[in-house]
């Protein structure tokens, strides 16, 4: 008889740091968002994001209330910074915790905007640094 060789060794993938998994998150959802922006899709990728139970008919890019109801019932709690009161600072920077790590938005020209990153980006990582940990 012959050998047998396993090979799901060979192609087992390598566990990425969780660092590592933030920032593609990150990567990915700025092309995403600059891609749906691009075709003016940005609420529609908002809500093809959030849970079904979030109200589809909200414009979430403008409605600053619908997202503090929404960050509410998904438990993200946020630091909110304004241009005006973070020298230096060029637009709206929205964090976040996930796990033990702090997750910060790049600057977004409206309070909105930004809350809506970080609820889509939060989401994508509660999902990858779970499942795929």
């Amino acid at each position: 008889m012959g050998n047998v060789i396993d090979l799901s060794t060979r192609f087992a993938r390598k566990e990425e740091p969780a660092q590592v998994k933030i920032e593609r998150a990150i990567e990915d959802v700025i092309a995403n968002w600059q891609r749906c922006a691009a075709k003016n899709q940005l609420n529609d990728f908002i809500i093809q994001s959030i849970p079904s139970w979030a109200e589809p008919d909200i414009h979430y890019l403008s409605d600053v209330t619908a997202l503090g109801f929404l960050e509410t019932r998904l438990g993200i709690d946020v630091q909110i910074q304004s241009p005006a009161f973070v020298e230096g600072q060029i637009g709206w920077v929205v964090s976040f915790r996930v796990g033990d790590y702090l997750v910060a938005t790049p600057p977004m020209p409206f309070e909105a905007y930004a809350r809506s990153f970080a609820v889509v980006l939060c989401l994508i990582l509660r999902r990858r640094l779970v499942t795929e940990s």
